[in-house]
């Protein structure tokens, strides 16, 4: 082991024990992440194509896989605990990298691939959620100004008075239709 202060053959043993259980754990976070990703890919469209109920059901999609998420963080926890102390490194600086050098061989691959994937999707979420809030944004932009637009022109329109007369107060560059 790279520099892995195990002291029995014990310790060792039960080291690469744990070591896949880690493995299994950051595939099924991967898994989920790849999951996540592909419902924020989805939901451009779905903002795009403004159907509300499609958009209750992606959130609550999101919603559950960030649960799971969270769930999967949670037992990795008690995983990295049990290498940090089989180890020696202090359970404040253990990490995914840490045992990363710790390991050798095949784990060691498997588990610097799967942090890089992590990493780099989680630049891509990172990147589809900033697209998605501007989409989001614009949108509530747009409405606003069709709102605000819509309520000058209903209710700030001059109206005639009992006299017939249409007050020539308050107008502001409004214009109105004369016949007759």
């Amino acid at each position: 082991m790279n520099g892995l202060s195990l002291d029995d053959a014990r310790q060792k043993k039960r080291f690469l024990e744990v070591l896949p259980l880690l493995i299994a754990n950051l595939r099924d976070e991967l898994q989920k992440i790849e999951a996540l990703h592909t419902c924020l890919v989805r939901e451009k469209e779905i903002l795009c194509g403004g159907s509300p109920e499609a958009l209750l059901e992606s959130n609550s999609v999101k919603e559950q896989i960030l649960t799971d998420l969270e769930a999967t963080r949670s037992l990795r926890t008690p995983i990295l605990m049990e290498l940090s102390a089989l180890s020696g490194v202090p359970s404040d600086q253990i990490s995914v990298n840490a045992i990363a050098s710790l390991a050798t061989g095949p784990a060691r691959r498997e588990i610097l691939t799967l942090r890089q994937g992590l990493a780099l999707l989680a630049g891509k979420i990172q990147t589809l959620n900033s697209r998605n809030r501007g989409l989001i944004e614009n949108s509530r932009q747009y409405v606003k100004g069709w709102l605000t637009f819509l309520l000058n022109a209903a209710t700030a329109a001059p109206c005639y008075a009992k006299s017939g007369v249409v007050p020539q107060a308050g107008l502001k560059g409004r214009f109105f239709r004369m016949e007759g």
